[in-house]
């Protein structure tokens, strides 16, 4: 009998904990058939197969807007348009966004109030977009880790509300939750083990304790 906390991915066959799964209301137990891994692979597999647009390079531009022809440095760039660049420049762009601004100042003071007002479900939607997790699924980690780092142990001491997501860049494949210095650390190393290893011979050689006593660890 398969735990009902686990279950089978569909595509690699392996039995992995829920939170492996992304959401789908349609589907059995609410969760998609293939784990989240996979369903990156799919993904990238299937960008990887689109034609690739072919850009038609320009050195000058006449803009849509303001019909003046001007270097292609002054539009900004747009990957659906035949030359890679926006049909606007930059300056007739800034003004169009200004007189936006202008028109919808209270719509979008509304829409700033109502973020702070409600910064959980601004977090909520960060997680889904760049991680494709739940709060609950944070919440779940924040708790098996004690609220602290995984690497240093300490709880999150800078301004920031919440320990930063590891995840492997590779695959898509959250690790855990680390500070901040433990989480720029890691991206300044590269994540290179042996990057790592080489700072830890590094400081042994000017530890005066660990020169004493060479049996203690990092």
């Amino acid at each position: 009998m398969v735990d009902q906390a686990l279950k089978i991915c569909a595509a690699c066959q392996t039995t992995k904990t829920r939170d492996q799964f992304e959401k789908r209301p349609d589907g059995i137990n609410g969760l998609r058939a293939q784990c989240r891994q996979c369903q990156r692979q799919r993904r990238k597999k299937r960008q990887s197969n689109r034609p690739r647009q072919q850009y038609v390079a320009c050195s000058e531009k006449i803009c849509s807007s303001c019909q003046k022809l001007k270097p292609a440095t002054r539009f900004r760039k747009c990957a659906r348009s035949s030359d890679g660049l926006r049909s606007r420049c930059k300056d007739c762009q800034k003004l169009q966004e200004r007189e936006y601004r202008q028109v919808n100042r209270n719509r979008l003071r509304e829409k700033s109030s109502s973020k702070k007002a409600n910064p959980v479900s601004a977090r909520a939607r960060q997680l889904r977009f760049h991680y494709r997790m739940e709060p609950m699924e944070y919440e779940r980690l924040y708790t098996l880790q004690n609220g602290l780092c995984a690497i240093c142990g300490r709880p999150q001491i800078s301004k920031r509300k919440f320990l930063a997501i590891d995840h492997d860049h590779a695959t898509g494949t959250v690790r855990g939750l680390l500070c901040f210095g433990c989480n720029i650390a890691l991206g300044h190393f590269l994540e290179d083990l042996t990057l790592l290893e080489k700072a830890a011979v590094y400081l042994r050689r000017f530890n005066t304790s660990v020169q004493e006593n060479p049996n203690i660890g990092l």
